[in-house]
């Protein structure tokens, strides 16, 4: 388990980036445009969003979170790189990336 500790505003904008992701994912998925990876990452994405709001319903000044491997994981291969550094919300996604730190097997 990889443990992260998040303010309001992260947790905010990765529920956000969550829902966005998952939403466009979905689209792709309907229309057929998805591989089973894609298949399996949107799962994980779903069940990571889900867990995510339960949280973020308790209304708190910090969050601490418990990811599994395969969250961590999810979350390193769809942000972590690839957010808009111009964008406050993509700036936060990075630097909750940074704050995992996964290192290649």
């Amino acid at each position: 388990m990889y443990k992260l500790t998040l303010s309001v505003s992260e947790m905010l904008a990765l529920s956000e980036a969550l829902d966005e992701t998952a939403a466009y994912m979905q689209e792709q998925r309907n229309n057929n445009l998805l591989s089973k990876e894609d298949l399996l990452l949107l799962a994980v994405l779903e069940e990571m969003n889900m867990h995510f709001a339960l949280k973020a319903y308790r209304r708190q000044n910090k969050y601490q979170l418990s990811l599994k491997p395969c969250w961590a994981v999810a979350l390193d291969l769809q942000f972590n790189g690839f957010t808009d550094k111009s964008s406050y919300q993509g700036n936060l996604v990075q630097g909750i990336c940074n704050k995992l730190q996964l290192q290649p097997a």
